[in-house]
């Protein structure tokens, strides 16, 4: 027993799973060897978290109302909740799993935002940053892959090459698509200007944001939601009880010649061109960028409504978000997880906990999980 090294300690006391993040062993820095290279890190390697996307990411409709009539004043950015950027205590998001083993970890969003709404459009087109309750979460509702560069940009006045972290290893997720997706009848948001805009934002990134590992994270098939509907589910608004927020969102979905199967074909071309983006943008030499494609395959049609907003029953709320962000962390971490096994929605996920042994899953390298570790100790 008084032989025991830090790890062999760590087997004795800690779940391979739990319900929460409290609830998985911390990791002292002092079993963590400093990472060799991008393809080396361990959460607790990480300093920096900064997310681009949409709505999704921004936390638009988090959180459910609880009157019986809505208003257009009760859609929000619930920024701290973000399933990927979210910092506030209770938000179950990538950036609080990271926090967990990273105590320091900077750019998590917190807070809530107010969400502008336009008369002709509903959401606004021309939603803006934020840093003090934004932090690194750059991601803006109503956004297309048009804007990402435009993200990266803001992203690069706080961690920029030539800021105090160019030292610190940082990571980027991208979840950006839906809404290129839900226009993409027309013809200047089709897979080949989707592929330009993600290739331009990760050739600034890696040009200009040292030390990051990038996940480029799947598409739902969002054109699924849009056309299931649980009655007396979603609030109506009490001075106009016939608006239908979903009427302005996926419009591609009502055009009679295009519709849900057109738009479920463009997002497997979406996913496949990520998949093949993140191939070309993460070469096998180990050094101090790669990007990695995170295959959330859900089966859309598991999602049950409750985990949807009950605004507008289409974006996904903190239940939902308590999926996906479990979701991705195994996918990230679990050497047990097949990185595109097909997933069905389950409210209870269990959560990986990492070991020190742990890293994030890259192309090309093989995490050493709590198995090996095991052996190791024998």
């Amino acid at each position: 027993m008084w032989g025991l090294s830090v790890i062999g300690l760590y087997l004795l006391t800690a779940a391979a799973q739990a319900n929460d993040i409290d609830k998985c062993p911390k990791i002292e820095a002092s079993a963590l060897p400093t990472a060799k290279n991008v393809r080396d890190l361990h959460p607790g390697h990480i300093k920096v978290m900064a997310s681009i996307g949409d709505s999704i990411t921004s936390g638009v409709g988090a959180i459910n109302i609880v009157k019986p009539y809505a208003s257009l004043t009760d859609f929000k950015q619930h920024r701290g909740l973000s399933w990927l950027s979210g910092g506030d205590e209770d938000a179950t998001s990538i950036a609080n799993y990271i926090k967990h083993y990273s105590p320091d970890l900077y750019g998590s969003s917190k807070g809530v935002r107010d969400l502008p709404m336009c008369p002709e459009t509903f959401f606004c087109l021309n939603y803006t940053h934020s840093f003090e309750t934004d932090q690194l979460n750059a991601a803006l509702p109503s956004a297309t892959s048009n804007g990402v560069v435009e993200q990266v940009q803001y992203l690069m006045k706080h961690i920029g090459r030539g800021s105090q972290y160019d030292n610190d290893w940082k990571v980027i997720n991208i979840f950006m698509g839906s809404n290129d997706i839900g226009v993409s009848c027309l013809p200047n948001y089709r897979v080949d200007n989707f592929d330009k805009n993600i290739r331009a934002g990760l050739h600034l990134i890696k040009k200009e944001i040292p030390k990051v590992l990038v996940n480029l994270i799947a598409l739902f098939h969002t054109e699924k939601i849009i056309s299931k509907e649980q009655p007396n589910y979603r609030k109506k608004f009490e001075h106009e009880p016939s608006l239908d927020p979903r009427k302005f969102e996926c419009l591609c979905i009502r055009e009679p010649l295009f519709g849900k199967l057109t738009l479920g074909s463009h997002v497997d071309q979406f996913n496949r061109a990520l998949k093949n983006i993140a191939e070309d943008y993460s070469s096998n030499d180990a050094g101090t960028f790669a990007t990695v494609f995170r295959n959330i395959n859900l089966d859309v049609d598991t999602l049950p409504s409750t985990a949807l907003s009950n605004l507008d029953e289409y974006h996904p709320n903190v239940l939902a978000y308590k999926y996906f962000s479990t979701a991705l962390w195994n996918l990230m971490l679990d050497p047990h997880q097949d990185p595109n096994a097909p997933l069905t929605y389950q409210a209870d996920l269990p959560l990986y906990c990492v070991s020190p042994n742990d890293r994030f899953k890259t192309e090309g390298f093989k995490t050493k999980g709590h198995e090996e570790e095991e052996e190791e100790k024998e």
